[in-house]
């Protein structure tokens, strides 16, 4: 019985792909099997979105080689989606789709995106997720605007140099690669928003931003960040998350917030931060998020003083507070009395820490960016 089930499906699928092949469907949106169907088929240019994709039946990735041929003639595309079929994009390949706005690149091989892939494009979103791009040559893409650019989920180690040249981007996605370095003027000349979350990174310099003086949103969670010394010259972002890494510098908040007129929310969440010493902060309210770092217990006067301070107009992130307050994590280290001043030097011995370290959770219930 299970025999004939199998024999059944099996010519399902030979009949569907004997009916579709080397066709192309039309439903909400206009789908094709492969990028070849494109070459001969006089109805693209009335085309305004397009999805490529095999059918069901097969499991095997395409690989083919995208080029400006493919996409010739359909001048008011507006939306191009391709699943598991490219191995690579020649140059201008999009250049000739003058009305497009979304484009959605998902499961191919592409593994490296050479100069002049992405020229001029003026485009709201382009989603390069899951691709097994590991390196985006200099110049790959260049005077692009977009609104939004997703490169995560691919296997990123390095940012090269001018990979984004010129390139007006409001919100950049890398997160989930295994970014370790990114080399100088890699980033776009104009940028709002930065996502570098699940990532290798163990420094962060104000040097990559050496162009990029509008950021809001900087997020770097998720990586292996020694220090949050990064924002001493220049403007600091609205919203900074550094949650999930290993920063344990003691004077992290007399740089940071140097620029205090322009942060609104911080998190340290989840560091190996043990003191806190913040002198700087007067009058920009701030909220802060500060929960999973092994404090030294006798410092946590000092540290509520802080948090709690409406003076200073700072306050605890309501979440950050829920997760000590609720006892789900333990908040610090060492012996607690409320007498003794917090010690200029750290006294814990470092297999507390490590069984500290060990109760945390993975990931937080708190979205901090």
């Amino acid at each position: 019985m299970r025999t004939l089930k199998h024999i059944i499906l099996i010519l399902i699928c030979v009949a569907h792909r004997n009916y579709v092949s080397g066709a192309c469907e039309v439903s909400y949106i206009m789908k094709c099997e492969s990028i070849q169907d494109l070459l001969h088929n006089e109805e693209k240019k009335y085309w305004s979105e397009l999805l490529i994709e095999q059918d069901e039946c097969t499991k095997a990735v395409s690989e083919f080689s995208l080029t400006p041929v493919h996409l010739d003639g359909i001048p008011f595309l507006k939306r191009l989606i391709v699943l598991n079929q490219l191995n690579s994009i020649e140059q201008f390949s999009f250049s000739n789709l003058s009305s497009l706005q979304f484009l959605n690149l998902y499961g191919n091989k592409l593994e490296v995106i050479k100069p002049s892939t992405f020229v001029q494009l003026d485009l709201e979103e382009v989603k390069l997720k899951n691709n097994g791009i590991r390196r985006v040559e200099s110049y790959a893409f260049e005077s692009c605007k977009m609104k939004v650019l997703d490169l995560s989920y691919n296997n990123l180690t390095v940012l090269q140099s001018e990979s984004l040249h010129g390139c007006y981007i409001i919100k950049l996605i890398l997160k989930h690669n295994k970014l370790a370095k990114i080399e100088y003027n890699a980033l776009p000349s104009y940028t709002r928003s930065l996502h570098f979350d699940y990532n290798e990174l163990e420094s962060f310099s104000v040097a990559y931003l050496n162009r990029s003086h509008t950021i809001e949103v900087l997020s770097i969670s998720h990586n292996k960040l020694l220090t949050a010394d990064l924002f001493t010259h220049f403007s600091a972002p609205k919203i900074i998350d550094l949650s999930f890494n290993n920063i344990h510098s003691y004077r992290v908040g007399q740089s940071l917030l140097r620029n205090r007129y322009k942060i609104e929310f911080v998190s340290f969440a989840f560091n190996h931060l043990r003191m806190l010493n913040v002198t700087y902060v007067k009058n920009a309210p701030i909220t802060w998020a500060l929960s999973g770092n092994p404090w030294i217990c006798q410092c946590i006067n000092e540290i509520n003083k802080f948090a709690y301070n409406m003076t200073l107009k700072i306050r605890r992130d309501p979440c950050d507070v829920s997760l000590t307050s609720s006892g789900r994590i333990p908040f610090c280290v060492g012996e607690f009395n409320d007498h003794e001043k917090c010690p200029s030097e750290d006294p814990i011995p470092e297999e507390y820490l490590q069984l500290f370290q060990k109760a945390l959770p993975k990931v937080s219930t708190c979205n901090y960016s």
